[in-house]
């Protein structure tokens, strides 16, 4: 699942990418789902004009974090608040679709999605999405988790 992140950071050259993925990390959302939320995050930070990306899985004391951080000089404030918002966009080719499917698709898989500013590992603005699953027994139709 991680491993796609390098494949789609390729897509954007001028991205550097930085991992620190745990080992066999399961999460509640199938596989397929968290890539298109990875993915589309991924997107977003390099059409915003991040140099370097951060991504961050591993267990926590009672689940999974995944934590994808950038440098593309932040959200304006008021419109952070409104992010997960359905057509809420900053740019004119957007439809301001991506994080509002990433919220609805991390909350299928029994998760939460925040996203905040703050100064990224190299000094420079930027933005974090955590995502976080709770520890659970199964994903929602048997065993339908992702194995990172």
């Amino acid at each position: 699942m991680f491993g796609n992140c390098c494949v789609w950071a390729q897509q954007f050259p001028t991205v550097t990418l930085h991992t620190e993925v745990s080992a066999a990390l399961r999460v509640t959302l199938p596989s397929v789902l968290l890539e298109q939320v990875l993915a589309n995050i991924i997107l977003n930070a390099a059409q915003a004009g991040a140099t370097h990306l951060w991504i961050v899985a591993e267990r926590t004391e009672n689940g999974i974090s995944i934590v994808l951080q950038d440098n593309a000089g932040g959200i304006d404030e008021a419109l952070l608040r409104q992010a997960f918002q359905p057509f809420m966009t900053t740019r004119k080719e957007g439809m301001g679709l991506g994080l509002a499917i990433c919220q609805r698709l991390v909350r299928y898989g029994r998760g939460d999605i925040s996203i905040r500013n703050q100064t990224a590992p190299d000094g420079l603005s930027g933005t974090v999405v955590t995502i976080h699953f709770l520890h659970e027994h199964g994903g929602r139709d048997g065993d339908n988790s992702s194995t990172g």
